[in-house]
């Protein structure tokens, strides 16, 4: 650490007149009171002594003996300022955080100027996860020394975490002022800048990332999802074909097939996900294949669907998107038994789920004639989301099947009432009443 003091001073107009002192190894004052012998013990015991060798531990990365030094030192002067300062470092790479805040608060209670102590006392505070306590004292470092870039890239990234995302901006950007060269601060201005929906100022800035590093893969993944935000796919989809011609990276080729799959490019996303597999990516494993299964199923690929949402369910048998894909594909095979016990592993994982609640009373009011059990599932998804019109229109058909009229009726203008919220003047709208003047007036 750059903190030293020196006790010469102090020590030599305590010295009676007649005494030998040792100032530095080989340099004397002499008197002729006082023996070689004595002048190592004086040495020894004086506080800066303690002080320079807890210093050079410190630089040798023994932070314990350096703290056992400083601790001396402290005991000899108790107002070695650097000495606290110092321990207060020694134990904050030690990760004794709480002990490290003490030694700070100690330091500037000593020398209140110096901005050292608020900025890492600071540091320790957001350790603790006190990050305005942290962002207070980074706040009382820029005080007294401006143009602190540590204390303002620290800063900002505490308020960033704290969701300060203008205040965040603010600080980076002062750090890019003192330092335009540097990469980093545009990166994280960026983050806080997508924190608040400003994608294109992102995109600015990881377009300069970009110009300073034009061959780090990274910076073209980022503007990629910044893009994604302002719905500009297909530079998104550019962005990421960059990264990966950079970095094949796994991560890349998954991002880009998801994008693929948005725009609708439901044969790009396939060539993308079947990268994937061929990689034997551990990360994207169950996922590429649940993604080429959608993308599958997208283009009525329906068996290969099913196979591709089978090798997800060996690898992530508990995940219940992987069922009710593989249900719906096999609705497209007509394999409407297999649709319903998929359907049902799916609730059993995911029992919240109203939509595939809906799909499984549908297969069973429609296509077994299982009205009850129908009339059952549409009642747990209406639970589940009591402003679903559908539910309660194909639950009034399942009653009126089953005969129950006035039953159906009641649902059925439940329906018409939610749709006239929802889908006013829409066809829809006008098929639910025809279906009530027909059967309840």
């Amino acid at each position: 650490m750059k903190k030293r003091i020196s006790f010469i001073l102090t020590i030599l107009t305590l010295i009676p007149s007649g005494q030998i002192f040792l100032l530095k190894k080989g340099v004397f004052f002499s008197t002729t009171a006082i023996s070689i012998s004595h002048i190592a013990k004086v040495n020894a015991e004086s506080a800066s002594f303690y002080f320079e060798r807890g210093i050079k531990k410190q630089n040798e990365l023994n932070y314990k003996g350096a703290i056992r030094d400083f601790t001396k030192a402290i005991e000899l002067y108790p107002n070695y300022f650097e000495a606290f300062f110092n321990r207060g470092f020694s134990r904050y790479v030690l990760n004794n955080v709480e002990e490290a805040i003490k030694d700070f608060t100690k330091a500037i209670e000593l020398n209140p100027n110096d901005a050292d102590g608020y900025y890492y006392r600071g540091l320790s505070q957001g350790r603790l996860g006190n990050f305005q306590g942290a962002i207070d004292d980074f706040t009382k470092a820029l005080k007294l020394n401006p143009k602190d870039i540590n204390s303002f890239n620290s800063r900002a990234f505490y308020k960033q975490f704290l969701k300060d995302y203008q205040g965040a901006i603010s600080d980076y950007t002062k750090v890019i002022e003192l330092n335009p060269k540097a990469i980093s601060p545009y990166i994280d201005r960026a983050k806080s800048k997508e924190g608040l929906k400003d994608y294109q100022g992102a995109i600015s800035d990881y377009t300069k990332v970009i110009e300073l590093i034009p061959k780090a893969s990274g910076p073209y993944f980022s503007r990629a999802k910044s893009k994604e935000g302002l719905k500009d796919y297909q530079g998104a989809i550019d962005d990421l074909t960059k990264a990966i011609k950079l970095n094949p990276n796994e991560r890349y080729f998954f991002h880009r097939a998801l994008v693929k799959y948005a725009i609708n490019d439901y044969l790009g996303s396939i060539s993308d996900y079947s990268k994937l597999i061929k990689m034997k990516s551990k990360e994207f494993d169950g996922d590429s294949y649940l993604g080429r299964c959608l993308a599958k199923e997208k283009l009525k690929m329906y068996q290969g669907a099913v196979e591709d949402c089978s090798r997800a369910i060996e690898i992530n048998p508990k995940v219940f998107h992987n069922f009710s894909i593989r249900a719906k594909s096999k609705e497209g095979l007509k394999d409407y038994q297999g649709a319903i016990k998929d359907y049902s592993r799916a609730i059993e994982i995911n029992p919240e789920n109203s939509t595939i609640l809906n799909r499984r009373a549908y297969l069973r009011g429609v296509v077994f004639n299982d009205y009850s059990g129908a009339i059952e599932d549409y009642t747990k998804a209406i639970k589940l989301n009591p402003i679903f019109l559908e539910s309660y229109f194909n639950r009034g058909i399942a009653k009126q099947r089953l005969g129950k009229i006035k039953d159906a009726c009641f649902d059925w203008r439940k329906a018409y009432s939610l749709a006239e919220i929802q889908f006013p003047n829409h066809p829809k709208t006008s098929a639910i009443n025809q279906a009530i003047k027909k059967s309840c007036e």
